[in-house]
């Protein structure tokens, strides 16, 4: 009985063994730590040309479209809240997990909560204030790193807006 169990107990022993060897000559597989960035920013500041702020009701923010004219839901959108400075209102804005891709900026005030006709473009990268009809905006380009220093020109006044929808 004793001289079986040695039998078993060494079979076992080169079984384990062999599976071990068998096992550590597999493809080896690496976990990537690296938390590097797959999506991106744009960023900048808005100047508004002029001075009436809408003060309730909704909220400034500025998108990032796939296309122009939009037609669907933005890519990517900021609040932003406008500071006046002596006669100017500034607005700072971050528009972050952006893929790379062309995107088109658009500024606007959005009636909160949202209803149809409640957004109003008042300003688009390359165009600011120009009517989007007479003028096709500027995109810009995130291509592995993010964006900063996109600064252009919005109204603030909503009666002033570009379009609606």
């Amino acid at each position: 009985m004793k001289n079986t169990f040695l039998k078993h107990l060494g079979l076992f022993v080169i079984v384990a063994f062999v599976g071990i060897i068998i096992n550590s000559c597999g493809d080896d597989t690496t976990t990537n730590n690296n938390t590097g960035a797959t999506t991106f920013s744009i960023s900048g500041t808005i100047t508004f040309a002029d001075t009436t702020k809408v003060n309730a009701g909704g909220s400034y923010n500025i998108s990032a479209f796939t296309s122009w004219f939009p037609t669907g839901s933005p890519s990517g959108i900021s609040l932003m809240t406008p500071v006046k400075v002596g006669d100017i209102y500034t607005a700072t804005y971050s528009i972050s997990g952006l893929a790379n891709g062309y995107y088109f900026l658009a500024s606007a005030w959005t009636k909160e909560p949202y209803v149809t006709g409640g957004n109003y473009v008042l300003g688009t990268n390359g165009c600011d204030t120009n009517s989007i009809f007479t003028c096709r905006p500027d995109s810009v380009v995130v291509n592995g790193s993010n964006l900063t220093n996109i600064n252009f020109y919005s109204y603030i006044d909503t009666s002033k807006k570009l379009i609606n929808f």
